[in-house]
């Protein structure tokens, strides 16, 4: 009976962390108004299109907010509850996202605009979603988490994608969704931290021109006992799995160029 209260307990408290650890801002009436916008349909582009792509900008980065402990116990989930900024993956991409950024051309040979120079065209911040929670969920009814300066597009949005691309000068456009998890530890062990990460490139035209899913894990492992986890490490280990996943969705863009 009293772990049911204690699960229940964890699973009411870690949604209501979205609230904080999401990049939100306090609620404000003389914040600006805010328009829902309507989906793309997601029109795929012939595949040897791929292969003409050389200037591409990594525009969007994007996680699932929570991150999850796959062995999490009853005991570590209450334990939990004094971590719950801990595990959101935010504070991840603010690290994770700019080392992927940096991987990302040397693995795939892509030339890739800086950072700064996406941030600094007016049309990027016109043409991506907000990073706070609150204000996406109005402007697209599903929010989702970033880092690392990035604001927020995904592939459900190609229109704004394809005129991104144009505004930016690009081949395409690259936007990049993952999912990180603590697991495969063992019982009563440590667990590495696993990235589920998605690459996908968009042209000018709005049409995908290139997808392709990893799931790549760190280099080390996060400490955990039967009672805790030190979710300390988890950032680092968070980079070095998606930065591994750069290197995998390099590997996967290269036979694909090479396919006849």
């Amino acid at each position: 009976m009293h772990r049911a209260r204690i699960a229940a307990a964890v699973s009411l408290l870690l949604p209501l962390a979205g609230c904080c650890g999401g990049h939100t801002r306090p609620a404000s009436s003389d914040q600006p108004k805010v328009t829902r916008v309507e989906e793309s349909a997601v029109v795929k582009a012939d595949a040897s299109r791929i292969k003409s792509v050389k200037k591409v900008a990594l525009v969007s980065v994007v996680a699932d907010c929570e991150i999850k402990n796959v062995y999490q116990n009853k005991i570590q989930g209450l334990g939990a509850l004094g971590h719950i900024d801990d595990q959101r993956s935010p504070r991840t991409l603010d690290q994770a996202a700019r080392k992927f950024a940096e991987a990302l051309p040397q693995e795939t040979g892509w030339t890739m605009p800086s950072q700064s120079e996406i941030l600094a065209n007016p049309q990027y911040e016109q043409l991506t979603f907000d990073p706070d929670l609150k204000v996406q969920a109005r402007q697209t009814g599903k929010p989702i988490c970033t880092g690392g300066g990035y604001r927020v597009l995904t592939r459900s949005f190609t229109k704004q994608a394809g005129q991104l691309a144009t505004a930016l000068g690009v081949d395409a456009v690259a936007l990049v969704w993952t999912h990180f998890q603590i697991g495969s530890g063992g019982f009563g062990g440590d667990g590495y931290v696993w990235s589920d990460t998605a690459l996908e490139v968009v042209g000018p035209d709005g049409q995908l021109l290139y997808h392709d899913q990893v799931n790549t894990r760190s280099d080390y492992e996060v400490k955990r006992t039967l009672t805790s986890v030190d979710w300390s490490s988890e950032p680092t280990e968070g980079t070095s799995a998606l930065v591994n996943a750069a290197k995998r969705l390099g590997e996967g863009l290269k036979k694909a160029v090479a396919q006849p």
